[in-house]
């Protein structure tokens, strides 16, 4: 979704950009980024950001951005500059928005905030302690720095912005700083669907069929709500149910 993410060509931003080249221009410390390309972004002052504004509604049909099943997965690479002031860095923001403007949820990607009472979730360790999932692991702002997250796009998207500023630690003007391979990739998010009902008013039961979740899922499994009161736990792989409804039996039933 996003656009020139890796800086490895013009355009994509409101403004334009400067690039390093990550073999002969370094100005971070520790390795560079794993699997992008041969530059990197130079970025902007933490007055005069650069923005990315997409148009989810000529990507997806509104109906998939109104069923809250569609999932993303946003990742990038962040680094900055020493300097005895204050060390620069990056700060990189994703922002859901609705037909009328409003925030629908946020993404932040912070290197300044690795404590637990940030968000620890979202750090996955810098590129010298590439794996570390430990939010209490330290890091250099200066080193590369890898953060990720996925979750469901908020039902009712119809934008996403992503916005890069500089930001320092300091009282260093923040504008060395360094981002590389952003990307946002949105797809469906593999939860069960096409739920199916099958009454057999002898047997006094609803026979439940829907399509399999992906095995890939970010979940344990599923769970069968009639009239929102869980009945019954099933594995991931389950693709139907027979409930034994009291009768009438004229309750809706769903699958989570």
């Amino acid at each position: 979704v996003l656009e020139n993410g890796d800086f490895e060509a013009g355009g994509g931003w409101s403004d334009e950009f400067n690039t390093f080249s990550l073999a002969d221009d370094l100005w971070y410390t520790g390795p560079a980024p794993m699997g992008t390309g041969p530059t990197y972004g130079w970025g902007p002052s933490p007055s005069s950001p650069l923005i990315q504004d997409i148009d989810l509604t000529t990507r997806f049909a509104t109906a998939a951005l109104d069923s809250g099943q569609l999932g993303f997965e946003f990742s990038a690479w962040l680094a900055g500059y020493y300097v005895a002031s204050g060390t620069d860095y990056s700060l990189l923001t994703l922002q859901w928005k609705d037909e009328g403007n409003g925030v629908l949820g946020t993404v932040s990607f912070n290197p300044d905030d690795d404590s637990a009472g940030g968000h620890p979730a979202w750090w996955t360790g810098s590129a010298n302690e590439a794996g570390t999932a430990d939010p209490a692991v330290s890091h250099s702002l200066t080193n590369w720095s890898h953060f990720s997250h996925s979750a469901h796009v908020p039902a009712g998207s119809r934008r996403v912005l992503l916005t890069w500023r500089g930001a320092s630690s300091g009282n260093s003007n923040g504008n060395d700083s360094y981002l590389d391979g952003a990307t946002l990739d949105i797809g469906t998010s593999g939860a069960p669907s096409t739920l199916n009902g099958a009454l057999d008013p002898l047997a006094r039961s609803v026979s439940l069929s829907w399509t399999a979740a992906n095995p890939d899922l970010d979940a344990t499994g599923l769970t069968v709500l009639r009239d929102g009161t869980p009945i019954a736990t099933l594995p991931l792989t389950a693709t139907s149910y027979l409930d034994h409804p009291p009768l009438p039996l004229e309750t809706p039933t769903t699958i989570n």
